[in-house]
């Protein structure tokens, strides 16, 4: 009976980790009065339940969702993009890890699976283009040049952001 027991808390102990992750990871990201320590505590207890929900259960979509966008967020794009595969296998028809995932594609290089996943997202084009832009700024400008060529792929027609794919190119064959 314990045993039965036991098992059938199996799934509920995982999601109670992740909501508690969401929770901290809320908190840490929206409240206001909140100092640099006191969001970077939150944040690494936010990981921490996350983490912990995933060694329950590895196929928790929430906590690998959050936890795949939180790492791409911090730039670790490699690791991101693995919990967030995990994230999608546990549930394909989730839209937000769909374009999460898409969007790690780009970072990544992997534009052929990108393509696929974000073809059909409306207005990527232009946000793809936001985030060259962003990308750029923030020294990323493999990245940059991977959410311009993507676009590309998408929209052919767009000369101004073909300009910029030749800019970053040069830049980054210097």
């Amino acid at each position: 009976f314990l045993i039965l027991v036991a098992v059938g808390l199996f799934p509920w102990s995982a999601m109670y980790h992740a909501n508690q992750g969401c929770l901290a990871q809320a908190q840490a990201d929206l409240s206001p009065s909140l100092d640099d320590g006191q969001r970077t505590f939150l944040r690494r207890q936010a990981v921490e339940r996350y983490r912990r929900a995933i060694q329950i259960d590895p196929g928790n979509r929430t906590a690998q969702q959050r936890l795949g966008l939180m790492l791409i967020g911090e730039a670790r794009f490699d690791e991101g993009v693995g919990h967030l595969e995990v994230a999608w296998q546990a549930d394909p028809g989730n839209t937000t890890t769909q374009k999460a995932l898409g969007l790690a594609y780009v970072w990544v290089g992997e534009l052929g699976e990108a393509q696929t996943l974000l073809s059909d997202v409306p207005g990527i084009v232009d946000e793809l283009n936001v985030w060259g832009w962003w990308r750029g700024t923030q020294q990323q400008p493999e990245q940059s040049l991977n959410a311009y060529r993507l676009s590309l792929l998408l929209e052919p027609n767009q000369p101004e952001v073909r300009e910029q794919v030749e800019q970053l190119e040069a830049q980054l064959n210097q």
